[in-house]
């Protein structure tokens, strides 16, 4: 679509009265930004919903499924034949191992361009790359469904693709925040933009759940047709509303181009610079997952020790990282570098404090998530509060600084309490009722199986 073209349809939704072109032009970016991260992670999570569907649950369940379903296994069954009798879709017969291939397929490709996708950025524009990249996902994912039919192969091939479409994404946008969020404005518009993720993770699950209980489209597919017609819509306003930088937006108001006026000069590299933090933090959890799974499994130490050792790990290495950041001056290689490793060593919350919830209570592990996610987000808002307060005067490197040292310290105590205090057990108040009664059945059928193997 050309800018004249562009122009012309954004002043016909003037005319009308619509509220969109009514916003400053940065609050349409925010809000479809905020709408784009929302796809983002729509698209990527339904398959862990729909998946359940698309399965036969017997070719899913392990041979000697006696222990299964011992809580409450009549409402269990109960809910999965109502399941499969409303809808009319097609369920395959992948085992648990395949299933974990399908999903897992989806980060091959997502690995790829977020390492290049700062660069891509930059030569084929932020807020391009930004739209092609979710819109070419929500083509791929009105696509799965039929994929699927054809076999395994090529619905892993759709699945790696869909994460090489997925995986500009991210820098991509921090390069589009980069040339529109003016400087008294970038936190809070990172975090309205960013925070899309959550809410479309929270909705993809629980819609992606009710249509897959439904006969609408078919069952399970229309968990893709949904959220894939979203998308494409969404990619619509994208591309009439947004445009490379308020510099080359014909009808920005005056008033609004002024807040750009002294603003920094758009390095080339920060859309490179912002993808590598997110690689090595995805690099950190999945290094500290097999350690930890495999000092749990060789019984080196009990979970708690495992999760307070991850955790201080983390936490202190980020206090660590952003002190040394202090005294780097101004040698943006050095502090990218420090930044990017302290972001690798944090991923190590993975397997600490983030599997809190789990441990203690697997009945209300997401009631306990939510209520921690709860307190972050208050920090969520102080934090902008407090980094204004310390750069009112100029956002200098001895400004900075003391943002960072109260950032380090706070991670430092936070972390020690945890170390001290925390405990990953599961709690009494955290199993359902019918556990303690079918606990007993369950050590007596492990024992007549374990020797059941042992002596055929």
């Amino acid at each position: 679509m050309s800018p004249e073209q562009k122009v012309n349809l954004e002043m016909q939704f003037l005319r009308s009265g619509h509220l969109p072109c009514q916003l400053p032009k940065r609050f349409i970016v925010v809000i479809l930004g905020f709408l784009g991260m929302f796809n983002v992670y729509a698209m990527r999570m339904n398959l862990s919903v729909a998946i359940v569907a698309m399965v036969n649950t017997n070719s899913s369940l392990p041979e000697n499924n006696t222990l299964l379903y011992t809580e409450c296994p009549a409402e269990d069954r109960r809910e999965e034949a109502i399941t499969e009798s409303e809808s009319k879709a097609p369920r395959y017969n992948w085992d648990s191992v395949t299933q974990n291939h399908i999903i897992g397929a989806f980060f091959y490709g997502y690995f790829i361009t977020v390492i290049i996708g700062g660069y891509l950025a930059e030569k084929f524009g932020a807020h391009k790359l930004f739209g092609a990249g979710i819109f070419m996902t929500s083509i791929l994912t009105l696509l799965t469904p039929i994929t699927v039919q054809w076999g395994l192969i090529p619905f892993i091939i759709l699945r790696v693709l869909e994460g090489l479409c997925e995986g500009v994404t991210f820098p991509s946008m921090a390069s589009v925040e980069s040339r529109w969020a003016p400087k008294m404005e970038r936190s809070r518009m990172h975090s309205i933009i960013f925070s899309g993720t959550l809410i479309g993770n929270v909705v993809s699950f629980s819609v992606s759940g009710w249509l897959c209980s439904i006969d609408l489209l078919g069952g399970w597919p229309s968990a893709f047709y949904v959220f894939g017609v979203i998308g494409c819509a969404w990619y619509l306003f994208w591309c009439v509303f947004v445009y490379e930088s308020p510099f080359k937006h014909p009808s920005i108001t005056s008033d609004e181009f002024m807040l750009y006026k002294d603003s920094t000069k758009i390095s080339k590299k920060a859309g490179l610079y912002s993808s590598l933090p997110s690689l090595a933090i995805c690099i950190g959890s999945w290094i500290s997952s097999y350690i930890a799974d495999g000092l749990r499994r060789k019984g080196v130490m009990n979970i708690t020790n495992i999760r307070k050792i991850f955790t201080s790990i983390s936490g202190y290495a980020i206090s660590l990282c952003l002190i040394i950041i202090t005294f780097c001056g101004c040698r943006t290689w050095l502090v990218v570098s420090i930044y990017t490793f302290g972001m690798f060593v944090n991923g190590f919350k993975f397997s600490g404090y983030q599997l809190s919830s789990v441990d203690m209570s697997p009945t209300y592990s997401g009631i306990l998530y939510g209520i921690a996610n709860g307190f972050g987000a208050i920090f969520g808002i102080v934090a902008p509060l407090m980094i204004g307060a310390f750069t009112k005067s100029g956002a200098t490197i001895s400004n900075w600084s003391k943002v960072f040292y109260v950032v380090a310290v706070f991670s430092a105590v936070t972390t020690t309490i945890f170390a001290l205090l925390s405990s990953a057990e599961v709690q009494p108040w955290g199993k359902p009722d019918c556990e303690q009664e079918s606990k007993g059945t369950e050590i007596v059928e492990q024992k007549k199986n374990f020797k059941s193997q042992i002596n055929p």
